[in-house]
């Protein structure tokens, strides 16, 4: 798990004391510049962690914790007057940057949280600002056929096999290998026509622990393009597939508050380098992941059993 600690002003806090809510065994850590603090918990389950540094009120906030994943905590704001009126379990905090305030929508409130009432925007039109993305993530990655190559215009790979002399084996070559290859995501933003009240368009990304933000103003087909580097917010590699949060926030400069739309996508994490032979592989070898349920081919190709349907044996 990791969160930002701030001030009613947005300003983050250093040296909150954070832990885990009567278990000693997880320790506890202290937050940083800025801060952002990182704590390491069991998932599956409902988490309780508390917050602690005189002369701030002490808080506890609870999230539920999916297994092996890492939950980015909306901002947690710290109260210093004893006699505010306010209660500070429903007091959401604003970010200094608009963009962020996508971590603060109803998919991430505490579980102590009331969810406040919606603030209508009566300019915002559903369907005229519907967003459209396109991963280059396939489902079921296409092998090679011995001997030719191939350019996958969809997943922008170049796949090149060559025959080893004297043998039916291939060696095979993938773009997607390289340290520069990037999983992409297309974003179509708006389209040919947009409201006279519309000022901003945001876009936040949440992948394997990482935020991405950006704040376009507002023009007739805005287009974004998120490229992810296959890594977590600790620099590791990701392997298998990974699931990107995506928000789009429409700002109306007749509206109190940002309109966001949130969709999920699969984004393709590193491939295991299976012969490990400078770059190349050999069709003949194979490796299966067994915690993503992924065959890897060694002739390109790629199939994740989790996407297919459960067979029940009688």
């Amino acid at each position: 798990m990791r969160g930002q600690v701030v001030t009613p002003q947005g300003l983050g806090i250093i040296g909150i004391r954070v832990s885990v809510d009567r278990d000693s065994r997880f320790g506890f850590t202290l937050t940083r510049q800025g801060g952002w603090f990182d704590v390491l918990v069991n998932g599956g389950g409902a988490v309780t962690l508390q917050f602690q540094r005189s002369p701030f009120r002490p808080l506890t906030r609870t999230v539920f914790v999916p297994w092996n994943q890492i939950v980015v905590l909306p901002p947690v704001q710290m109260q210093i007057n004893d006699n505010d009126e306010h209660d500070d379990i429903s007091f959401i905090s604003v970010p200094s940057n608009l963009a962020y305030s996508f971590l603060s929508t109803s998919h991430y409130r505490f579980l102590e949280d009331n969810p406040s009432p919606i603030a209508i925007c009566l300019e915002h039109d559903h369907e005229l600002l519907s967003p459209h993305l396109t991963s280059t993530w396939m489902p079921n990655g296409i092998g090679s056929v011995p001997g030719k190559n191939f350019i996958f215009a969809e997943t922008q790979v170049v796949q090149e096999s060559l025959k080893i002399p004297g043998s039916e084996i291939h060696l095979l070559y993938k773009s997607s290998q390289a340290s520069g290859y990037r999983s992409i995501v297309r974003m179509q933003l708006t389209h040919d026509r947009i409201p006279d009240t519309l000022t901003h368009v945001h876009v936040g990304v949440q992948i394997e622990g990482s935020l991405h933000v950006k704040t376009y103003e507002a023009d007739p087909n805005l287009r974004h393009i998120f490229a992810w580097n296959k890594r977590n917010v600790f620099k590791q590699k990701v392997y298998g597939i990974a699931m990107a949060r995506i928000s789009i926030g429409y700002e109306h400069a007749t509206c109190r508050g940002i309109v966001w739309e949130t969709r999920t996508v699969k984004l393709q994490g590193f491939d295991v380098d299976i012969s490990d032979i400078g770059g190349w592989g050999l069709d003949i070898h194979h490796h299966y992941n067994f915690h993503e349920g992924i065959l890897q081919k060694g002739d390109g190709a790629t199939i994740h059993l989790k996407e297919f349907p459960r067979i029940g044996w009688r």
